[in-house]
């Protein structure tokens, strides 16, 4: 699902706002993820699972000249998801 089809199903079940209103709270959203993800704070979206953002220091060696981080972006679903995702068959 993309962003606009995304905005367009939200608004669609909230004929009172605006796709415009719509679009903004999700940007809203989007940005407070990005903050927290950003200091390392892991974010909980009820129903769907947790992100988070882990590094790993990588040590100078062959092709890697000076010590660098590798950040790993993280993403664990729920249960109620994971079940869903193999009875699927995925």
């Amino acid at each position: 699902m993309t962003h606009r089809e995304t905005i367009a199903h939200i608004a669609s079940r909230l004929p009172h706002q605006s796709r415009r209103d719509v679009a903004e709270i999700l940007d809203l959203l989007y940005t407070r993820w990005a903050e927290q993800l950003a200091t390392g704070e892991a974010v909980n979206i009820p129903h769907v699972g947790r992100l988070s953002i882990e590094s790993q220091d990588l040590k100078p060696s062959g092709f890697v000249k000076k010590p660098s981080i590798r950040l790993y972006g993280r993403f664990r679903p729920t249960g109620a998801i994971r079940e869903a995702y193999i009875r699927k068959g995925i």
